[in-house]
């Protein structure tokens, strides 16, 4: 499953979409002029009106691992398998370049609401870390 950015700089404000462009996700991240806290707020979007349910973690233990370039979830039950990872814009092929997107990896799609929730908090950890806030 590919969750596709809509705004890769910054993603706490941004739209999640699905490789059809349906927006599945949204982050939105207000800023107050009276106060430096900020809130962000991510909401998942029912499809044509219809019923969502919503999975619970499952009892397994995962964890992020940071890079200058990315972040990537894995199991963390010693087989270290991935579960996610993030992929920023790039050039890719002359007229074909790829988007910002989030992919997790099959067999884990229905923690996608968790998955996508830990995505935008250690990415703005990744983020702070590159601007020198670490």
């Amino acid at each position: 499953m590919d969750l596709y950015l809509s705004n890769h700089a910054d993603v706490r404000n941004t739209k999640f979409c699905n490789k059809t462009g349906q927006v599945l996700y949204k982050s939105e991240t207000l800023v107050s002029r009276l106060s430096f806290n900020r809130t962000t707020k991510i909401s998942k979007v029912i499809p044509r009106g219809s019923p969502e349910d919503m999975t619970p973690g499952d009892g397994r233990s995962f964890r992020w691992t940071l890079s200058v370039s990315r972040s990537s979830l894995i199991l963390d039950d010693g087989s270290k398998t991935p579960v996610a990872e993030s992929h920023r814009n790039d050039a890719g092929a002359p007229g074909k370049p790829h988007l910002a997107r989030l992919e997790i990896l099959s067999g884990f799609e229905h923690l996608a609401d968790v998955i996508l929730i830990g995505y935008v908090f250690v990415e703005k950890l990744r983020q702070d870390g590159e601007n020198g806030g670490w």
